[in-house]
């Protein structure tokens, strides 16, 4: 009866294919694709500002070989859309895809209008929200994780105070003034998260007085921002507004405001009254915020 002997030269290829052969023993490595969702504008501008924030998050994203593709997409009015870079990230052969939705607060398009456009949720109004922008359903063939907005964690905090610093002046005398969008139906949710951001900066800055305004993409300033900002001014004499917004600052939302109606101007300029210049995505800390919820999503994937 002949035996196989399993000689010394055996023993010592079993090893080295061991040592340098990771796939050879073990499963590969699951290909992650990292999909980075934006609103989406009908104005070139704001996509194309945010397009290049998705480049500057996939550099170090790339480079830490977490992920083997990176998209950046928007939910409606331009594209690529969700769809788009789904398809484009199975076409890269990844066998799953993190979708992070690249929004400051959760909301309706986060709860519900992105899953829907992602193809891993159904409602009948999403749906047909989405149909009426012309947005496509994806159809992935492939796991989808999907994460959080940005607002967990302290990326608005660290934000807001870095605003707030680089304006105020007397802290004593000064009054802090959100603006942000606000979908009525989640604004408890908001209101709680709020708080906790207003506490934050009050106690870090010394200014004793905050309140917020909900005015949609600045559309709702005139009749929602204003009565704040004035009312602010009646208790404090310098005011320091503050955009919680991805692609728009405070600044640019004034602006935009009087070049609807110019008499707001006058309507303010009597007042000590200063608006924030940057949007998060100036921000040094999001794209490192984004990469921490996708890296985390990603380890979660690969560990079960």
């Amino acid at each position: 009866m002949n035996r196989f002997k399993l000689t010394p030269v055996f023993f010592l290829f079993v090893v080295f294919a061991s040592a340098t052969l990771p796939g050879a023993f073990a499963a590969a490595e699951e290909r992650l694709g990292l999909l980075i969702i934006g609103h989406g504008s009908p104005r070139d501008s704001w996509n194309e500002s945010f397009m290049a924030f998705g480049l500057r998050v996939a550099e170090p994203a790339l480079q830490k070989k977490q992920f083997a593709a990176v998209r950046t997409v928007f939910m409606e009015f331009a594209s690529p859309t969700i769809a788009d870079g789904l398809r484009d990230l199975q076409a890269e052969g990844c066998q799953a895809v993190v979708a992070v939705p690249a929004f400051v607060t959760v909301g309706h398009h986060t709860l519900f209008d992105v899953p829907a456009a992602l193809g891993i949720f159904y409602s009948e109004h999403s749906v047909n929200h989405l149909a009426e922008h012309g947005t496509p359903l994806a159809r992935p063939k492939i796991p989808v994780l999907y994460t959080a907005p940005l607002d967990e964690g302290d990326l608005l905090e660290n934000y807001a105070l870095w605003e707030i610093r680089q304006l105020s002046r007397d802290p004593k005398n000064e009054a802090i003034v959100f603006l942000i969008h606000g979908d009525a139906e989640q604004r408890p949710l908001l209101e709680r998260r709020l708080r906790t951001l207003t506490n934050v900066c009050c106690g870090q800055t010394g200014i004793t007085y905050a309140d917020h305004a909900y005015i949609g993409v600045g559309q709702g300033f005139e009749h929602h921002g204003v009565p704040v900002l004035l009312k602010a001014s009646e208790a404090r004499s310098r005011i320091l507004v503050v955009g919680l917004y991805m692609t728009l600052s405070a600044e640019a939302i004034f602006r935009q405001a009087v070049s609807r109606s110019p008499r707001l101007a006058e309507t303010l300029q009597s007042h000590d009254i200063v608006f924030s210049k940057r949007s998060l995505i100036e921000f040094p800390e999001t794209i490192n915020h984004l990469l921490r919820i996708a890296e985390q999503a990603a380890s979660v994937r690969q560990t079960h």
